[in-house]
């Protein structure tokens, strides 16, 4: 039970950081875009 209770955390963890590097990109790629956006304007 230890080890399957270890192992659940850590993939939760991992999951985290999964998440957190998604909103980065994704906060990336808006100011990506606006700033081509105001480019065209």
């Amino acid at each position: 039970k230890e080890g399957m209770s270890s192992s659940s955390t850590t993939s939760i963890s991992q999951a985290r950081k999964a998440v957190e590097q998604l909103k980065m990109e994704a906060c990336m790629d808006r100011v990506k875009v606006s700033q081509a956006a105001a480019d065209l304007l």
